[in-house]
């Protein structure tokens, strides 16, 4: 049971005309099922918590379900066609072998193994094969790239900006760039820039010099 707040008196007041009362505030009880009042800020209510969202499925893995799925409907593709369904039929007495279901099913699997191993050693001879023959010809095509090394002499009052540097970069790479063909064929072309220093009575000498076909 809550306890009761004391309610004090207000003193006695005589007006002009002789009659009393009282002054002052009155502190009341409240009034039974009426809300209380607190001069304290109120807090916000906290939002209820919702149900439990339920964990993200797991993602597939294609890499790995797409190619098992493929050998297993190469294999059914396999037992079908070599009279697999002869062997789950009864035959003419009536009786079924429960083995040689099982025993097709794997010659099946046994051939379709078979068969992927020998296109893949062909499929890996072809690409031995392709990569031997570009390696040949970008190492005779190479030769046909002469660099040379040329000296850049800037003057002490030259001064770029970084977009023009990026511009002076762009239009190098464009000199050089090959198309995909060619690049396949023969190799990209590069650019270098080199800073030699070189001793001399005075001290080092510094030269700034780039090297391109």
């Amino acid at each position: 049971m809550r306890p009761r707040r004391p309610v004090l008196p207000a003193p006695l007041v005589r007006n002009r005309r002789g009659r009393g009362r009282r002054s002052g505030n009155v502190i009341r009880e409240p009034a039974p099922g009426s809300p209380l009042v607190s001069s304290f800020p109120s807090q916000p209510q906290r939002p209820t918590a919702g149900p439990a969202r339920a964990a993200p499925p797991p993602p597939i893995r294609w890499w790995l379900v797409g190619p098992l799925g493929a050998a297993m409907l190469a294999v059914l593709a396999r037992w079908i066609s070599s009279g697999g369904m002869r062997h789950i039929a009864a035959d003419r007495h009536g009786h079924r072998d429960p083995h040689a279901a099982l025993e097709s099913l794997k010659q099946a699997f046994l051939l379709t193994a078979a068969d992927v191993a020998r296109v893949a050693v062909l499929a890996l001879f072809a690409a031995v094969l392709v990569a031997a023959a570009l390696t040949a010809v970008r190492l005779i095509g190479r030769r046909r790239w002469n660099y040379r090394r040329y000296a850049i002499a800037p003057y002490r009052t030259d001064d770029a900006t970084p977009e023009q540097v990026l511009a002076l970069f762009q239009d190098w790479h464009q000199q050089i760039h090959q198309r995909l063909h060619c690049r396949v064929l023969f190799g990209q072309p590069y650019l270098a820039l080199e800073e030699h220093a070189q001793p001399s009575d005075g001290g080092p000498e510094m030269a700034m010099t780039i090297v391109c076909p």
